[in-house]
């Protein structure tokens, strides 16, 4: 059965912010629900404490015309109208406003109806009274009263009025008990929101901070890691560089004495014994050139090699250098050659470590290209400052997926290559050192099968682009170019 894969910590991250946010949103909608209920049950409670309020004022208003209609039908003061005259518009405005509070109940709307004839047949009847008793006297005026007429129409719109009422208290009973009853249930779930919210933010909290002990820890880890491999790393080089230091000595006179013995001065010793000691002087000499490659190597990463600037001229560097390599060049189709500006400006550097680099460049070039030429050129700028020193060679060439590597301690092209043409790829990681060690970069463009551009970049503004390789398909020397070897 497939195992579920561990989820990263950014998709906890992720999983867990989710799940916090749908939980809130639900316990939102639930309490945003709940709080919208109370707030209907509330205006519910509100608009039929306004309907029973309106209710209690138009029956005052009838009531008080009445008595303020038999107080002036009786003793025939006017004064007794002052209430009777302004009741009939007041309990008209507070009747339309019935209408419009009770207009989503039916059967209340239905008794609104039957009272608004009432409460006019009321004041109708009233004020045929008032009438009767102005012009015809008190006995013409008391006689509507004593058919009974206005009592019947009083006794039913305190009826529709007590009904209306008793239903809206009725209502507004149960709207209590729901609107308490939402009301707890919002102060429940608001407080079960904030805990969740409390919870989940000490959650995270927590989280967050066993995280970044995680993450101090790790890097605490790391720096301690990185510091023993730095001491490791100096131990290594140091112990390299003593040791180099001691198997010179021993090498030094093993070469010394193959050199004396090869003068023969005696004459005693054949032809095999000379091409023995040949052979002695040449592996010590291999030895000792690659000692001193591993004891520039480890004294570069102790951070004990130092530099002696002073101007040098580059021209005059470049064609010694050139010139030492023509022994190697005899019996070999290979042309070593120069190409120089007409005038050149000198530059600050060690002349030493340059010329150990130009001597790596230079003798790996001749050491891969089996024929065709390696050229050495300098690239300056209008007045003659150097910029960038070129070697160029038409040899093997180098992989593209290797053009780093081989900047590496003890690394080549490939395995066949060190088959091939020997070396220990010590003579590359040793330039780029040296070449970062004096502020310049070296960098490498290369085709398999054409060859091969080394370039020591003196200034960042003279950095390899794209038109600097391939070189033009005509690789010989160039025109001004000084051959020395053949």
């Amino acid at each position: 059965m497939k195992r579920l894969r561990r989820l990263t910590l950014a998709e906890q991250v992720t999983f867990a912010f989710a799940v916090g946010v749908v939980y809130l949103a639900a316990v939102g909608a639930v309490a945003y629900t709940s709080v919208v209920r109370l707030g209907d049950a509330t205006e519910r409670a509100t608009r039929t404490h306004i309907v029973l309020r309106l209710l209690d004022e138009t029956f005052a208003f009838v009531a008080g015309a009445e008595t303020g209609s038999r107080g002036y039908v009786i003793t025939g003061d006017t004064q007794y109208l002052e209430p009777y005259r302004n009741a009939e518009t007041e309990a008209a405005t507070r009747l339309k406003s019935l209408e419009t509070a009770i207009d989503d109940h039916v059967q209340q709307h239905e008794q609104l109806r039957r009272l608004v004839p009432l409460v006019a047949r009321r004041f109708s009847l009233l004020d045929e009274s008032v009438r009767l008793r102005a012009d015809k006297g008190f006995d013409d005026a008391v006689f509507p009263a004593r058919t009974e007429r206005g009592r019947l129409v009083m006794d039913s719109i305190r009826a529709l009025v007590d009904s209306i009422s008793a239903e809206e208290t009725t209502q507004l009973q149960a709207r209590s008990v729901q609107e308490r009853r939402s009301l707890r249930r919002a102060a429940a779930l608001i407080g079960l929101s904030f805990f969740a919210a409390v919870t989940l933010g000490l959650a995270a909290a927590l989280f967050v901070s066993r995280d970044i002990g995680r993450r101090l820890r790790a890097e605490e880890e790391a720096r301690h890691a990185k510091e023993v491999a730095e001491a490791a790393s100096r131990a290594k080089s140091e112990f390299l560089a003593m040791m180099s230091h001691e198997l010179r000595t021993p090498l030094n006179s093993v070469i010394g004495f193959s050199n004396v013995l090869l003068r023969n001065r005696t004459g005693n010793l054949r032809e095999r014994d000379l091409l023995y000691l040949q052979r002695i002087r040449a592996g010590g000499q291999h030895l000792l050139s690659l000692i001193n490659e591993v004891l520039d190597l480890s004294k570069i990463e102790a951070g004990r090699m130092q530099v002696e600037r002073t101007p040098v001229l580059l021209d005059a560097l470049i064609e010694d250098t050139i010139a030492s390599f023509e022994g190697q060049l005899r019996g070999r189709p290979i042309v070593l050659a120069a190409d120089l500006p007409r005038h050149t400006t000198p530059i600050d550097t060690d002349p030493a470590k340059l010329l150990q680099v130009l001597t790596n460049l230079i003798g790996n070039a001749i050491k891969f290209t089996e024929r065709g030429s390696v050229t050495v050129r300098i690239v300056a700028d209008v007045v003659g400052r150097p910029e960038r020193i070129d070697v160029v060679d038409t040899g093997i060439g180098i992989p593209s997926d290797r053009q780093q590597a081989i900047f590496d301690a003890f690394e080549q092209a490939d395995s066949s290559t060190a088959r091939q043409f020997g070396g220990t790829g010590l003579g590359l990681a040793v330039s780029k050192s040296l070449c970062d060690l004096l502020g310049y970069t070296l960098e490498v463009r290369s085709e398999v099968g054409v060859g091969s551009m080394f370039s020591v970049i003196l200034t960042p503004s003279a950095r390899l682009g794209r038109g600097d390789w391939p070189l033009p398909a005509d690789r010989g020397v160039p025109a001004e170019a000084s051959p020395l070897g053949h």
